[in-house]
């Protein structure tokens, strides 16, 4: 992986960055309860997802340019209600993908590869896009079908923006 950030993660900000050719994920976020921030980097050709998520809470991404990753450029998955053990305070809480911001992003895809993939159950996708706001991305990708929901199916952009009721603003360039 090029950066994981994996367990426990609060107040990081991430900035100008360049991860890219890394053998697995550009950047992996896991069981973090935030705020994580990754803005105006570069994340590209990763031998796994641009950026892969698990359990994180108040994830911000930005101003990034997410392209020619293998798999995907987003990959959502992990579990829900993760209980986590703050190591500073001892405070033990749930920890779930919730209150994430992606805006701003230039997202591009080829033909084998996703724009967003997830593996998540129906419901648990629903909790992350009515606490979640993604808007003002721009999308491309080689296929029409570009995102994937975790039953399997695909999804062209219109539907998925129906889907997640997200995306405001965002544009779609493709085949």
């Amino acid at each position: 992986r090029g950066l994981w950030l994996d367990h426990d993660n609060q107040n990081v900000l991430l900035e100008d960055l360049v991860v890219c050719n890394n053998e697995r994920a550009g950047v992996y976020s896991e069981k973090n309860p935030g705020p994580v921030v990754i803005r105006t980097s570069d994340i590209c050709d990763n031998g796994g997802p641009g950026i892969r998520t698990s359990a994180s809470h108040q994830l911000t991404v930005e101003n990034n340019v997410i392209t020619g990753n293998a798999i995907s450029q987003f990959h959502f998955s992990g579990q829900f209600d993760v209980t986590l053990t703050d190591w500073l305070t001892g405070e033990v809480f749930l920890l779930n993908n919730e209150a994430w911001s992606l805006r701003q992003n230039t997202v591009e895809a080829s033909d084998d590869q996703f724009l967003v993939y997830t593996t998540f159950a129906e419901d648990d996708l629903d909790l992350l896009m009515s606490t979640s706001t993604l808007s003002m991305n721009s999308y491309s990708s080689d296929r029409t079908d570009a995102f994937r929901l975790g039953d399997g199916s695909t999804l062209d952009f219109v539907s998925w923006l129906a889907r997640t009721g997200q995306d405001e603003g965002s544009v779609f360039t493709g085949p």
